[in-house]
């Protein structure tokens, strides 16, 4: 069974939301500020989990269940996170 575009793209940004919530709740860095983006944001993703700030990546999977793959494709794109 595959999995329809609008699906995974939908799960995508899902993903991504889950991100920048768990680094909008450590108070880190926040798109928008000072010319931040959304990328700019999750590149400092592995930073905040070296900190202790966010769920690491086993955390993030065991969580997210429904999420996998999306958090699967994103995760390279943000680093390479502790696990």
């Amino acid at each position: 069974m595959t999995t329809a575009p609008s699906e995974t793209a939908d799960r995508h940004r899902q993903a991504i939301d889950v991100l920048l919530s768990h680094l909008e709740a450590a108070n880190t860095w926040w798109p928008g500020a000072d010319g931040l983006t959304v990328e700019d944001a999750l590149r400092s993703y592995p930073e905040a989990v070296a900190a202790g700030q966010v769920p690491n990546r086993a955390e993030l999977l065991r969580t997210h269940p429904e999420l996998l793959d999306a958090l699967l494709d994103l995760l390279p794109v943000v680093g390479s996170l502790v696990s």
